[in-house]
């Protein structure tokens, strides 16, 4: 499946168009003739002649220079339509052109041009002429683009003297760096200035570069830095290097065509590379660590004391576990920190518009000055800049009462985040051996490790194995398998009511482990662990009867001395619960891992208190509603049940009808198969009837709550359940091998 255009892509389709049209005509060597014609828009730009330009950097022209000339006046023209910045559009027409498996090794995600302008903007007030700037993998080098505009505007003189001093490039590729020079020449129109420049950047890799060669191009330190760092992991798959290869496959098909040789040779290489860079920045995660962490590693380095830096960074910077030191060590040495939030609805990159990534602002300490609260903002794009939506301050000890690990909530204002740290502070950990939450935690069966004792078959003394599409809140068999395999598989959503599972693998129990073999013969508590903050929902959790065995992407629970299972089934009902998932779309990813999940804390509940006893009732009897045929009967009770249990859950928490009111910004996709009230665009059935229960049936929520059953509506209906038609998998897809 392709991946969708980005803006920056579908405005620039007809330049890329008109170069193509052009480049053609060399099929010799395409590449060539299109950079070519963009360093002759680049030097019509600067004022440059073209061919004093390719002699300047040891061009062979392919075409003679008035040809060129002609030529570049017809893209420079369409590419003054787009609204993109000249230099900016030259930069990302430019780049290198990467297969789905090289961005994937690489880890280059290259930079938007709004993001390059809102970079630079946060950056530039502080520098001038005269300051040392630089990206450290710069690509073609639009960050530097955007940060020479923002810092001269279209003072020539002031840019040349810029080029000649201050801006230094760094990248793996010759020919992203060219780019980079041509992006930067149509600024100006003094080529000395753009030749010296040149002259003082570095093609290799600026992980392996010595202190001195950075202490040559900038003694003391950098003034800023501008970077989108490869956002990979140091590590290689075997789907990977399939694909590297050019094997057209899905994650879970055979390896029949690996090259186990070739793979352990540029496996152990890989492996080589991360021991070194774990001993050059003591700040990683061993094993493998994400090249993005490496590199701001590197920039806390590189920064001089009151030095900035404006960087594109993953949401795990924020959020992860194996980020944990580097989070110290940014609030240790960033006298100010500010932390914007993005997804990706406004298509800054070709990947999932659910993806979250941080454009993270640093002032580096400069000694006695006192640290500022982090500054954490919500951001969105328009077709042609970036703005913020929300800002919030959050002092550093605050965070750190709450969040030991400096792990970052997103909370957008002060009154979200004044509830996260009352929930916390009322809360008991999972993780806190003395809690009554303190759970056993178990991954059965690796989907990967152990596929070789799948089978597609059951009977005999076979279990099915629960994949995370048969999981759904309180009910498991959500959906059945059909056909196919790996991404490529076909499930089957199962209208509510008799819920089964019908698993896609079986496997003899001592297939397994011991552990597992122990618990297939208990019920438990299963949820998915592949989830999202912009999910309708983000737990998935239900019960898992005795029979069957959990993937890994289903992590199980069970309570020691708990003879009746009240304990599985209370902690059942909160964690499905709207406040408990709020409380996690916080601090979530696409990953509820333990790190995650034991952050969150359970509500102080008394074991046989009556808020306890109605938790257990009303989930048990959910259990029991799907197992029972569906009706409008059964519809009505389970909505009833699931609103007692979010109603004894808030309270537990001492979450207040306002605090929830304020919750219910953030499910934005709940009720999205129920008719709307007359006059409104969609339903809101499910947090009117939350909201009439916490105020114990009465007011506007309850008069709202009548009229949308008028209408046939019903809370808490999962969207995806609304019909049985057939759908391939991915949201739940298996690990690589």
């Amino acid at each position: 499946m392709s991946s969708p255009a980005t803006i920056e892509q579908s405005l620039l389709r007809g330049v890329v168009a008109l170069i193509q049209s052009f480049a053609k005509n060399y099929c010799a060597n395409q590449d060539e003739a299109r950079l070519q014609l963009l360093e002759s828009v680049a030097a019509r730009l600067g004022s440059h002649d073209t061919a004093k330009f390719q002699r300047a950097f040891g061009r062979e022209p392919i075409a003679a220079p008035s040809l060129l000339d002609e030529v570049a006046g017809n893209v420079l023209v369409a590419i003054r339509r787009t609204g993109i910045e000249p230099a900016l559009a030259l930069s990302a027409l430019s780049r290198e052109g990467l297969t789905a498996a090289q961005q994937r090794a690489t880890g280059a995600y290259h930079t938007d041009f709004r993001l390059a302008q809102r970079l630079a903007k946060s950056v530039a007030p502080s520098l001038s002429v005269r300051s040392k700037v630089v990206d450290p993998a710069s690509g073609s080098g639009i960050l530097l683009a955007a940060l020479t505009i923002a810092v001269c505007g279209n003072d020539r003189r002031a840019t040349a003297r810029w080029l000649r001093n201050s801006v230094f490039a760094l990248d793996l590729s010759e020919t992203a760096l060219r780019g980079a020079t041509l992006s930067l020449a149509s600024l100006t129109d003094d080529l000395n200035a753009v030749v010296e420049m040149r002259s003082r950047w570095i093609a290799g890799d600026s992980l392996a570069l010595g202190a001195s060669a950075w202490d040559a191009m900038a003694p003391g330190g950098f003034d800023a830095i501008v970077a989108n760092p490869p956002w990979e992991k140091v590590r290689l798959t075997k789907h990977e290097f399939l694909q590297s290869k050019g094997h057209g496959r899905h994650y879970g098909a055979d390896l029949e065509d690996l090259d186990r040789a070739a793979f352990k040779a540029k496996a152990d290489k890989v492996k080589s590379y991360s021991e070194f860079l774990a001993k050059r920045f003591p700040l990683l995660l061993r094993g493998e660590p994400d090249l993005y962490a490496a590199f701001m590693a590197l920039y806390l380095n590189l920064l001089k004391p009151g030095g900035r830096a404006s960087v594109l960074v993953p949401g795990g910077l924020i959020r992860s576990q194996g980020t944990q030191a580097l989070r110290e060590a940014l609030f240790e040495r960033a006298m100010q920190l500010e932390i914007g939030v993005f997804d990706n609805r406004a298509r800054f990159f070709s990947i999932d518009t659910r993806f979250k990534f941080l454009a993270l602002d640093i002032v580096q300490h400069e000694g006695a000055d006192a640290k500022e609260p982090v500054v954490l903002t919500r951001e969105t794009g328009t077709e042609t800049a970036t703005e913020v939506v929300s800002r919030v301050r959050i002092g550093r000890k605050a965070l750190r009462a709450v969040r030991p690990d400096l792990s970052l909530p997103e909370v957008y204002s002060a009154a979200s985040w004044g509830l996260f740290q009352r929930i916390v502070k009322r809360g008991e950990r999972m993780d806190d051996p003395r809690s009554l939450w303190y759970a056993e935690f178990c991954r059965e069966v690796d989907m990967t490790s152990q596929r070789p004792s799948f089978t597609r078959s059951g009977g005999g003394r076979k279990v099915g194995v629960i994949e995370g599409r048969h999981i759904q809140q309180h009910r498991l068999g959500a959906k059945a398998y059909v056909t196919g395999s790996g991404r490529s598989a076909v499930w089957e959503s199962f209208p509510l009511g008799g819920a089964k599972v019908v698993p896609q693998f079986f496997i003899l129990p001592q297939s397994c482990a011991p552990k597992a073999v122990e618990r297939i013969q208990q019920r438990r508590v299963g949820f998915c662990d592949i989830a999202g903050q912009t999910n309708e929902r983000s737990m998935m959790a239900a019960l898992v009867e005795p029979g069957n065995v959990c993937g890994n992407k289903v992590p199980t629970i069970l309570f020691p001395n708990d003879p009746n299972e009240d304990r599985l089934f209370v902690w059942l009902a909160v964690v499905n619960s709207l406040t408990f998932d709020w409380m996690l779309r916080r601090v979530l990813t696409t990953t509820i891992n333990y790190f995650v999940l034991l952050g969150i804390p359970m509500p102080p509940l008394k074991p046989q208190g009556l808020p306890w006893r109605r938790l257990a009732s009303a989930a048990r009897d959910l259990h029991s509603l799907n197992l029972a045929p569906r009706t409008s009967e059964t519809d009505r009770a389970a909505s009833g049940l699931r609103t007692k249990i979010e109603v004894e859950v808030a309270r537990a928490y001492g979450v207040t009808l306002a605090e929830l009111d304020l919750m219910s910004s953030d499910f934005p996709l709940l009720d999205r198969g129920q008719p709307p009230l007359e006059g409104e665009t969609r339903s809101t059935v499910t947090w009117d009837s939350v909201l009439a229960g916490m105020a114990g049936g009465k007011g506007p929520w309850q008069r709202r709550v009548v009229a949308a059953q008028d209408l046939g509506a019903i809370a808490f209906l999962p969207a995806q359940h609304s019909s049985s038609e057939p759908e391939n998998g991915g949201a739940y897809g298996e690990e690589g091998d």
